[in-house]
């Protein structure tokens, strides 16, 4: 996909439930980049043919057992007035780890709702090494295979559309 439609999908799918903001919009975008290098891959490599109860999927690389926390251990339990805005972006014939893959809206919505989880502000979106470093601690963590190197790099290549 293309750096305006990530752009839109996040504006359209944020500001409606009150979460967009040019950091958030930020890091999300530096993780399209960084996961799926802006969404060319919807499966996580190697589990492409497996359950999709394994590996990261759709845009943003997110496993259906952090879409579960995220929806029934976070946003139901606390009568968050999330919990069903974000439901009602799945597409109703797809399950929700489907939705992940495929629907893009959905999956931003989920990627974004992940970070509510955690005190730490988002960083300044102008800061790029504070959004990677951001994103390794609580995104892709210790156990990830990611480096903040690949979300700088692939942020300027894909986001600011410019080479290091």
């Amino acid at each position: 996909m293309t750096k305006q439609e990530l752009h839109n999908i996040i504006i359209n799918t944020l500001q409606p439930l009150g979460l967009h903001d040019k950091n958030s919009e930020a890091l999300i975008m530096g993780i399209c980049a960084t996961e799926t290098d802006f969404g060319k891959y919807r499966r996580q490599k190697g589990f492409a043919k497996k359950s999709l109860r394994q590996g990261g999927l759709g845009i943003y690389q997110i496993e259906a057992a952090t879409m579960d926390d995220i929806l029934y251990n976070y946003l139901l339990p606390r009568k968050h007035n999330l919990y069903t805005p974000v439901l009602n972006l799945c597409t109703s014939n797809m399950c929700n780890e489907e939705n992940l893959i495929s629907n893009d809206i959905f999956a931003t919505a989920i990627c974004r709702c992940f970070f509510l989880r955690f005190k730490e502000s988002i960083p300044d979106a102008n800061d790029v090494e504070d959004l990677a470093r951001y994103w390794k601690r609580y995104y892709n963590t210790e156990k990830g295979k990611g480096t903040t190197e690949d979300f700088v790099t692939k942020y300027h290549k894909y986001v600011l559309e410019e080479k290091l």
